[in-house]
Order: C-alpha cells, then sequence, then structure tokens
C-alpha cells in the first residue's frame, strides 16, 4: 500500500514514467493512437501551473474541535502539501511556547508528512507597528520578534507581517493615523524586524490589505518593499484583500519576483461588505482564477498557494478542507495533464496484462501529475482494477482461467489483502524495501537462466487448496502491505507450485491481483484517497491497455510474456534499488 516511490521529486517521477512508457511502446504493435481530446477551460485549467497547494488553520475548528495534529493530518489526507499556521497568544504558537514545543511541532509535521509553508497572526490588529499609543507599536514590535523566532525554530522561512494601519474599520479601539506618519512609523519597524529577520533566517512577507488605507497599490508595495533593502523582506500576496475595486491579477505581474508567499481568498463583487464575511469558500466568488495563476506562473511564482478562510463549517469541517483541495487541483492541474494520464493508464494496463508492474508507470505519474503520495496510491488501486478486470475478462473469455481453480485463492488473497493494508497503518515496511528488489533480482535471473519456464504444463507440487492458502495469505499480504513486484511473484508460484503454463499462470496472476487490489481498494476509498477524476481518465486507458495486453499474450504466449516478463522485472528492480540508493 504504500510506496518509496513517496521520496520522488515531480521531475524523477516524470523521468520514471517516461521510461516505463518506452518500454511498453516496444511491445506495442502499431496501433493508429486516439487523438487527444481538447483542453475544457469550463472543467480545469488548461495549463499545468508548478505551485504548491497549502490550507490556513483558521479554515479548521481549532482548536475548539480539533487538535494542530488532526488539523495537519487532515490537510495531508485532503491532499494539500502545506498548512499555513498562525501565532496567537494563547494556543500551540503563542508566547507561552517556547524552542523545544516549536521544534516538536515541526517534528510531528514531518511525521506527517506535510510543509509548514507560512507563519500568520492576527496580532499585528490590536498591536499595529504604526499606532499612536506607544506602547501597543513596542507590543507589536516584540510580538513581531517573538513570531519571527517561532518561524525560526520551526525551520519556517516565510512569515506574514502587516506593516501598518492608517485605518482598522473593525476595531473601535484603533484611532487612524496619518497616511504620511504611518508610512515613516512602517518603514522603521520593518526595517528593525529585517535585521532580526536576516540572523534568523527567515523572510518578513509584507501582506497587501487594502482595508487598513495603507500601500494600497502594487507600486507603492514595491518601493516599500524595495526601500527596505533587504532579501530578507518580501511580498505576501493576498488575492482577495484588494479584490473589492482592484484585480489581483493586475498586482501580481506589477509585484513580479517579489512575491515569496500568497493567500488564495476568494471574493465577491456582488456585494458591499468591507468585513470578513465578504470572503468566500475558493471558485464561489468573482475572481479570475485562470488569469491570477497566468500571472502568478509568468513571474516564475511556485511557492505555496495557501487558502486563507475564517469560518470553518459548524458540521462536517472536513467538507471544507476536502473542497478546497479538490478547487485547487482544478485551478492548478490541466487538461492537458489528464490527457497525459489517460496515455499512462493505457500503457500501465498494456504492461499489467502481459506482466504485472503497470504501476512502475502510473505511481511515478500520478505524482509528477502533484497528487500526494497516499492519494496517487488510492487513485492508482482505482484505475489498476479497472484495467485488470478487463484482462481477467479477455483470459477468462480465451479459455485460460479455470473458476474453481481459482475461487479459493481469491477468497484467501482478499481477507490477507485487507489485513496487509491494515498493517501498513501500524508498522513500516522499510524491511520490505530493502529486500524485495533482491528477491525480484534473483526471479529475473532465475527466468533468464531457465529458458523451458512456463512453456508447457507441469506437474503440480501442491494441491490447489494448499497452494491458495500458501500463495493467497503469503501474497495477498505482502500486496496489501508492501505491493510491488506482487504480480511477478505469483506468477512464479503458479509456475513453480501448480505447474500451471505461463499463459495460463499470467491469467491466474490477473485474478488474484484484482482480487488484492480491490481489497486494497475499498481502504483507500473508505479514507478518501481516490481522486476520481484523474481515475476516470486514467481508467478509460486502461481498459483499452488492459485488452490490447491480454490480446496479444494470447495471440504470441509464453516467448512474449516472457520477454515482456523479464523486462518489467529489470526495471522494477533499477527503480526500486534507485529508491533506495539515490
Amino acid at each position: 500500500m504504500t510506496t518509496s516511490s513517496d521520496s520522488l521529486s515531480r521531475r524523477d517521477a516524470l523521468k520514471a514514467t517516461l521510461a516505463s512508457v518506452g518500454l511498453s511502446a516496444l511491445a506495442f504493435e502499431p496501433v493508429r493512437a486516439a487523438p487527444a481530446a481538447a483542453p475544457d477551460a469550463r472543467r480545469g485549467a488548461v495549463k499545468k501551473y508548478e505551485m504548491l497547494k497549502s490550507i490556513n488553520l483558521w479554515a479548521f475548528p481549532y482548536p475548539e474541535r480539533m487538535t494542530l495534529r488532526e488539523c495537519m493530518q487532515l490537510a495531508k489526507n485532503a491532499g494539500f502539501d502545506g498548512i499555513e499556521l498562525n501565532y496567537d497568544l494563547d494556543n500551540d504558537l503563542s508566547p507561552k511556547h517556547g524552542a523545544q514545543d516549536y521544534k516538536a511541532i515541526r517534528k510531528m509535521a514531518d511525521e506527517i508528512g506535510i510543509q509548514i509553508s507560512g507563519l500568520c497572526s492576527f496580532l499585528f490588529w490590536p498591536y499595529p507597528l504604526t499606532s499612536n499609543d506607544p506602547a501597543k507599536r513596542a507590543q507589536g514590535m516584540e510580538l513581531a520578534g517573538k513570531i519571527a523566532q517561532c518561524a525560526h525554530d520551526l525551520g519556517v522561512e516565510n512569515v506574514l507581517v502587516v506593516p501598518g494601519a492608517v485605518h482598522i474599520p473593525w476595531r473601535t479601539d484603533h484611532e487612524p493615523v496619518a497616511n504620511d506618519v504611518c508610512d515613516q512609523r512602517a518603514r522603521e519597524a520593518v526595517g528593525q524586524l529585517a535585521k532580526q529577520a536576516e540572523k534568523l533566517k527567515v523572510c518578513l512577507n509584507i501582506e497587501n490589505i487594502f482595508f487598513n488605507g495603507y500601500l494600497m497599490t502594487p507600486m507603492e508595495m514595491n518601493s516599500f518593499v524595495d526601500g527596505i533593502g533587504s532579501e530578507h523582506v518580501r511580498v505576501h500576496f493576498d488575492t482577495g484583500n484588494i479584490s473589492m475595486f482592484q484585480f489581483p491579477e493586475h498586482w501580481a505581474k506589477v509585484l513580479g519576483n517579489r512575491t515569496k508567499n500568497v493567500h488564495l481568498k476568494e471574493f465577491t463583487k456582488k456585494g458591499t461588505d468591507f468585513s470578513l464575511e465578504t470572503f468566500r469558500p475558493l471558485l464561489d466568488g468573482t475572481t479570475n482564477w485562470p488569469a491570477v495563476t497566468d500571472a502568478l506562473a509568468d513571474t516564475g511564482y511556485t511557492g505555496f498557494l495557501t487558502f486563507e478562510y475564517f469560518h470553518p463549517y459548524a458540521h462536517y469541517p472536513e467538507a471544507l478542507i476536502y473542497q478546497t483541495s479538490d478547487s485547487l487541483d482544478r485551478i492548478l492541474m490541466s487538461w492537458e495533464t489528464i490527457t497525459l494520464l489517460f496515455f499512462v493508464g493505457l500503457s500501465a494496463g498494456f504492461i499489467d496484462a502481459v506482466a504485472g508492474g503497470g504501476g512502475l508507470i502510473s505511481v511515478p505519474a500520478l505524482l509528477w501529475a502533484g497528487l500526494p503520495p497516499q492519494m496517487a496510491l488510492g487513485t492508482n488501486k482505482m484505475q489498476a482494477v479497472c484495467g485488470t478486470l478487463m484482462a481477467v475478462r479477455r483470459y477468462a473469455r480465451a479459455g485460460y482461467v479455470s473458476w474453481p481453480q481459482v475461487r479459493l485463492a481469491v477468497v484467501i488473497t482478499f481477507v490477507f489483502a485487507c489485513l496487509g493494508t491494515w498493517t501498513v497503518t501500524q508498522v513500516s515496511n522499510e524491511v520490505l524495501k530493502k529486500i524485495v528488489p533482491w528477491m525480484l533480482l534473483g526471479i529475473a535471473v532465475y527466468v533468464l537462466l531457465s529458458p523451458g519456464l512456463g512453456r508447457t504444463a507441469a506437474k503440480a507440487r501442491l494441491s490447489l487448496a494448499a497452494f491458495a492458502c500458501l500463495a493467497g495469505s503469503a501474497l495477498g499480504f505482502y500486496d496489501g502491505f508492501f505491493g510491488p513486484g506482487t504480480g511477478t511473484f505469483w506468477t512464479l508460484a503458479c509456475i513453480s507450485l501448480l505447474g500451471l503454463e505461463l499463459t495460463r499462470a499470467t491469467a491466474f496472476t490477473k485474478v488474484t491481483n484484482l482480487t488484492s487490489n480491490l481489497a486494497s481498494l475499498l481502504v483507500f476509498v473508505a479514507y478518501g484517497r481516490v481522486n476520481y477524476e484523474i481515475a476516470a481518465a486514467m481508467i478509460a486507458g486502461q481498459l483499452i491497455g488492459g485488452r490490447l495486453g491480454a490480446s496479444m499474450a494470447i495471440r504470441h504466449g509464453a516467448p512474449f510474456i516472457r520477454v515482456i516478463f523479464i523486462s518489467v522485472v529489470l526495471a522494477m528492480v533499477a527503480k526500486l534499488l534507485w529508491d533506495q540508493f539515490a
């Protein structure tokens, strides 16, 4: 269920995908390629953007109903790359805590597998850096320093800073500050904080607010940031804060490469409310997101896009988190990518139907497309189930599947695959990651040195019941627990222990593979780890590839399967060893 491909970068994943697709292409007979579907801007972005998905902690019912760990885990499960945390006077990040507490939070995030995209705070409003009250200004400076120190202790680079305010409409205790005085105080305050930021190696990212009456245009923002003269003072661009009378796509272009972090806040121009109620769930507003992402991409921005929202759902709060993740996928993932994944599914289905190992192509491709590892695995299982089902159907219609022969193995495999899938959530599979490549290499060498292996049927060494119990329990558990090479192990077991000819062994393997994949898929579906839209595109390819692969295996028999089998096993060994030692 887990895979060492968790550590792949998108570039590495793409290389692995293209190499594997090339391998499958060698086996294809000439087939007329289906025309690529035209991008449909109504359903998603028409090109892919290299930006990361993040969400601010304010979108969660924290701390009243969820702990910080639960929020991080939910964000990870929903497919976010990062989560933005908030510094306050009384929560897990506050003046009451210190370096050891923050290091523990960072360790927790690393264990969950989610990045901390930045640090934010509402404390700049009760304690403005430009207040007419010297005590509040001093308190604001002290808190800003603590926030920067907290970021350093967390190992986080991005710190959001509100440099000042002429007016704060939602606070009755704030006395308006003259524009020139506000500007002078803000520059002095940020200039002092920049010295600390340089020592701590954090970035003070100045946020555009608009409602505060200061830094009202991108040119003013550029002048402010450039005037500080420090590479540790950049821009935190908030798309929603200027949307009442301006347009974020215009700001993004003018800010250029000064932008270090981004808040995505959905805004509707249909109202005239100046409060936080103006902001909406992502896509439920009037923001031109294709124009915004294009403008950001044109500046070379590849950082986090953090959804900021202040109203966690009172009931079923996880719905907002998953909905936002899906919306970000549509903003960032192109239909060109979906089309590519269709062809990846086709290639994976072909290889899977012949020799197994289609995940060698599909999992890296899904990681490259931007899916988090668990979501990639769940989506891969769904498309693999459909492709394998097509292959099983083709083998069965050709008479290569004996249902009485596989029935008991199917039942036992299903039970133990579920057990393996559950077990992997409880213990590590690191040991298997180290030994499986060598086991597969041994199988490849054995097959190479046994040219007659599987060419004809042989005498069975085990009864069907004994084989089903032994192979079904061991390989079913293995597929749920780890997975790579399961088809290889099944095929060799069918030949060596049941005496099946290679084509019939492959057919038997497809049935048991379908069983264990289905068991794992049910777990992934239960935990919401499937991207159904991507799965649908890959399923279309899998159905074609599975049928083609099974047909060619049936037509050309054992010699053809043997070549593909050895090639896939060696490719799988190379990938697993690369993951270990690269």
